[in-house]
């Protein structure tokens, strides 16, 4: 049965309760649903389902080796079972003007955007047929919605893109059927009953690796191969299953579970703050004309991680303190210009690169940077140079998913951490650096940063005992 509904002037589906469903604004553009979704109906099948769609199999953007494995397994299982299309797969799909109202088999209800569609198609490195393209990256695009609203972690809860660059690391096979809502269809049997007469299903190989199964084949990147014995596996069945488990797996252990995202402790703003007062700047201190911090220790002081909490901050505080101690503590002295404009501040950095940086971005970074110290103005500077780092680090961003939203990459940021000579590249510092040796740093005026030893704080920190080999930068500030 084939469910895509006209419905130009039909209105996103409202909230049943706030965990399960998102609501949108409406649009006056005219939907082509054409766009997103192929001319496949009633229960047509793909043309070729090996070789129509597959993965990238290239490592990128801190992805894991095979990220889009189970995603791809999940998507042709449920294409080959169901029909290609959506619209056979999920109970009903609506077009609007602006998205879609999705229901899937298990009753989900979701709203998606064209938006959020076209991003999951930037961000997803499927490759294959086009028309079988369309419908598997509408299929991703969903699956991904339905993580974002079913999330624990709130920071993936407030954004789409954060979501989507967590499902790119990978995804345990039944946790992509589940998404896809068909959890009621799923059937746990053992891999070697799928090299028997014409099953189809997929095979488990790890938490981030599935492989569809035709004809007792595994789909190797288009190509048949031979089946993986004594895996775990599924297969779908048209009518909602009675039980899940009614064939277990030969393999005694437990199941793995697919490990969740790291909290990032990042949570949404409750609402954004308003522009700032015109010549008045509230979101940085009173310093002014090369005025150094007043104490550069005990003022500002990266925060370690708390027990489970994933955040690599240390060289972001290290280049910001060389950056204060160099040139002065305000962003004002630090940057080549800083003035207030709409929302926000208007930034050029010393070597020309402007970004611009809203009141909401900048509390947003202070609140993921964390840090602590007895000199709350020192730390409003520092959180307001490190919010103009991100939304350079975000315009730059390699990633798709990443570069169309700050959020998504605060999150990567704090959680990966960057090595000092980019943090200090993409602040504006390039002109400025300069490589040293460990003996240039020995004079008590010398500020500077020392790999393996951190930073060097000339009179600041007395009685430092440099090592006697060793690199690092100083800045110069002309």
């Amino acid at each position: 049965m084939n469910t895509l509904h006209k419905a130009i002037e039909a209105t996103p589906v409202k909230p049943g309760t706030p965990a399960t469903v998102a609501a949108t604004t409406h649009s006056t553009v005219r939907p082509d649903s054409t766009q997103y979704l192929s001319s496949k109906k009633d229960k047509q099948k793909p043309d070729d389902v090996l070789g129509g769609l597959f993965f990238s199999p290239h490592e990128t953007y801190r992805s894991l080796t095979t990220p889009h494995s189970s995603h791809v397994a999940g998507i042709k299982l449920a294409m080959q079972h169901f029909g290609q299309s959506p619209t056979d797969i999920y109970a009903q799909v609506t077009p609007l003007n602006n998205g879609f109202n999705v229901t899937m088999r298990d009753g989900f209800t979701l709203f998606i955007s064209h938006k959020e569609l076209d991003l999951a198609k930037e961000g997803s490195q499927l490759l294959g047929n086009e028309d079988m393209l369309k419908d598997a990256n509408f299929l991703y695009a969903t699956l991904a919605k339905r993580k974002q609203l079913q999330s624990n972690d709130p920071a993936e809860q407030a954004s789409y893109p954060m979501t989507l660059r967590n499902t790119n690391k990978g995804e345990h096979a039944g946790s992509v059927l589940k998404l896809m809502g068909l959890e009621n269809h799923l059937k746990e049997v053992k891999s070697e009953s799928l090299g028997t007469g014409q099953k189809l299903g997929i095979t488990v190989v790890s938490n981030g690796e599935s492989m569809l199964v035709v004809d007792g084949h595994e789909d190797f990147h288009g190509t048949p191969s031979k089946l993986r014995l004594k895996k775990p596996a599924y297969v779908l069945s048209d009518l909602p299953a009675t039980t899940r488990l009614d064939e277990p797996s030969t393999d005694s252990r437990p199941a793995r579970v697919a490990p969740s995202p790291p909290q990032t402790n990042v949570k949404p703003l409750a609402a954004p703050l308003g522009p700032p007062s015109p010549g008045a700047m509230p979101d940085i201190s009173s310093k002014r004309n090369g005025e150094r911090p007043a104490n550069i220790l005990t003022g500002l002081s990266n925060t370690p991680p708390g027990f489970g909490e994933f955040r690599e901050t240390a060289a972001y505080v290290d280049a910001i303190k060389l950056m204060m101690m160099t040139f002065g503590q305000s962003p004002t002295d630090c940057f080549q210009r800083v003035a207030v404009a709409g929302d926000g501040y208007d930034v050029t950095m010393r070597d020309g690169y402007e970004v611009h940086v809203s009141r909401q971005e900048l509390q947003r970074a202070g609140q993921a940077l964390k840090l602590s110290g007895d000199d709350s103005e020192l730390i409003k500077d520092a959180n307001f140079m490190f919010a103009a780092f991100m939304k350079r680090h975000q315009l730059e961003h390699e990633d798709p998913v990443a570069r169309s939203d700050f959020e998504t990459t605060l999150s990567d940021a704090i959680q990966n951490g960057r090595h000092i000579k980019p943090v200090l590249e993409n602040i504006g510092m390039i002109g400025h650096m300069r490589h040293v040796h460990v003996s240039e740093l020995e004079d008590q005026n010398t500020v500077g940063f020392l790999y393996g030893f951190g930073l060097v704080l000339g009179n600041e920190k007395a009685h430092q005992y440099l090592p006697y080999e060793g690199h690092g930068y100083v800045l110069d500030p002309h």
